[in-house]
């Protein structure tokens, strides 16, 4: 079918090979060229479109329209031709850039932009695939299905943001994965400029996955990895952002969530994921170059529990027992039985001591402090 572009058509599917709407009269073809045919979703201003490129037979196209008037009215009023100019120089620049970062191959390669008197449009590949919040999905995440996640996509991020570019828009909606399993970044925001040009449309991002200095048109690459990390307490706990956060408290709950269902993550992890979602920007990671690093030393702190097994046996099986001892007592591993918790740092801790008496314990972070402990009641002195 031909699918009418004009969002005030009152019956806007068309005949496979029709030219011009059948309800309204518009033209169903954009530049003589491409042509929708389903539409896929909208959000504020912005409708999204699957399509196909006429002079590419076979070729499918996503189409990305931007609305510039509010067509609900149904008016014709335009507004100021001078500031519909501004508008489309924006959107010109803004699509230069997607094209430039849409050569990387986790990002759908922009095919051509262009503008009418009515919206904006931004033609990319069409990519096959499922979005995160609709893949089905039968249990949450797990740690290393998280690790793997932040793996993937933290080296696109560090891409786009090292080219200029910030997402603005990252969520479950927007990261498409394919067939084959490789995962892709999609549908970009728009930048600030741009969007307070567009507002009185009805443009959005999903408040509950953005960073709060966005509620004030404030972005950074900061901003990115905050909604990279409420991703991933979603993908852990398949619950709403809203459940997730207890803004009495002013904290997040998701590790309550994970242990209500018995279940949980690495100290260290949680640590991650707890300074992607800082709401102090300050206290935040700010560049995925910093998450990575992280990431990577908590990947080589993790030693499978099959290999330590594995290991044991060799020496096992390679030292022989001495006269008079057990083989298995040998190779038993030793136990212990924790005392205290001790919390009292912002960073990871790297190095714990004990003072020659004993009386003290002190605990060293990357937070650049050092706390001293009672061993005895685990508490701070």
């Amino acid at each position: 079918m031909s699918y009418c572009l004009n969002p005030a058509c009152p019956h806007p599917v068309n005949a496979p090979d029709a030219f011009t709407c059948v309800a309204c009269e518009s033209p169903l073809l954009l530049k003589q060229r491409y042509q929708a045919v389903k539409l896929l979703g909208e959000a504020g201003c912005c409708r999204t479109f699957e399509g196909i490129d006429r002079e590419r037979p076979g070729d499918r196209v996503a189409i990305k329209q931007y609305l510039l008037v509010d067509f609900s009215s149904l008016g014709e009023d335009l507004g100021d031709r001078d500031e519909l100019d501004r508008i489309r120089n924006l959107f010109e620049k803004e699509a230069r850039r997607w094209q430039i970062v849409g050569q990387h191959p986790q990002i759908p390669t922009v095919r051509a932009y262009f503008c009418d008197e009515r919206a904006l449009y931004l033609i990319q590949e069409y990519v096959e695939g499922h979005t995160l919040h609709h893949l089905d999905q039968p249990h949450p995440y797990t740690e290393a299905q998280i690790r793997q996640f932040l793996a993937n996509i933290l080296p696109v991020l560090k891409y786009i943001h090292d080219s200029g570019v910030i997402h603005r828009d990252i969520k479950p909606n927007n990261l498409l994965q394919k067939p084959d399993g490789d995962l892709l970044l999609i549908d970009f925001g728009i930048s600030r400029d741009l969007a307070d040009r567009l507002s009185q449309t009805g443009l959005f991002v999903d408040e509950g996955y953005a960073a709060p200095e966005m509620r004030f048109r404030q972005v950074y690459p900061a901003s990115d990895l905050f909604s990279l990390g409420v991703t991933c307490l979603v993908l852990l706990t398949q619950e709403r952002t809203d459940h997730l956060y207890d803004p009495l408290q002013g904290r997040w709950m998701w590790r309550e969530y994970l242990q209500q269902k018995r279940t949980d993550v690495s100290d260290r992890l949680a640590h991650l994921l707890n300074k992607l979602v800082n709401h102090s920007i300050n206290k935040r990671y700010q560049s995925a170059q910093e998450v990575l690093e992280d990431l990577q030393q908590l990947e080589a702190a993790t030693i499978p529990t099959a290999e330590i097994a594995s290991s044991r046996a060799e020496t096992a099986s390679s030292t022989p027992p001495t006269p008079g001892s057990n083989p298995e007592e040998a190779i038993a591993p030793k136990t212990w039985q924790p005392l205290h918790q001790i919390d009292a740092h912002d960073g990871w801790v790297w190095s714990v001591a004990f003072s020659p008496d004993g009386q003290l314990l002190a605990s060293g972070s990357s937070d650049r402090t050092i706390v001293f402990w009672d061993p005895e009641t685990g508490q701070r002195r």
